[in-house]
């Protein structure tokens, strides 16, 4: 009986505790033209053309052409998230993060042929 008791204890705290936790996230740029993923995803390499990525994100950061005749653009983007998590009334915590990426993309005779991108931090 009294372990049931205390199992009932136990399961009624975490009942209890699980209704006040809460936990919200807001992501944000902060700088840079080319933050978003989906946009990356359209690029086919061999067949995007370079205009269509000026469109959309503007002009390079710098570009630096090879022995080849090849130019590499360079893009970069900064991103702020913000994570709170609340076990009210006891425990509040903030997380605050920056990510730095830096976007490369190959560009040959007007189409970008290959693209990466470098996570800094």
């Amino acid at each position: 009986m009294q372990t049931l008791i205390k199992t009932g204890s136990v399961i009624a705290s975490c009942l209890l505790l699980s209704a006040c936790l809460s936990y919200t996230s807001d992501q944000m740029a902060r700088s840079g033209s080319l933050t978003d993923h989906s946009l990356l995803m359209q690029i086919v390499p061999g067949e995007t053309s370079a205009a269509w990525l000026v469109a959309r994100t503007g002009d390079p950061e710098s570009i630096q052409v090879n022995e080849d005749g090849a130019e590499l653009w360079r893009y970069s983007s900064v991103t702020q998230s913000k994570t709170k998590v609340r076990a009210l009334p006891l425990v509040a915590v903030e997380l605050n993060r920056e990510r730095q990426k830096v976007f490369h993309f190959k560009v040959e005779g007007e189409v970008i042929t290959h693209f990466w991108e470098e996570a800094l931090n």
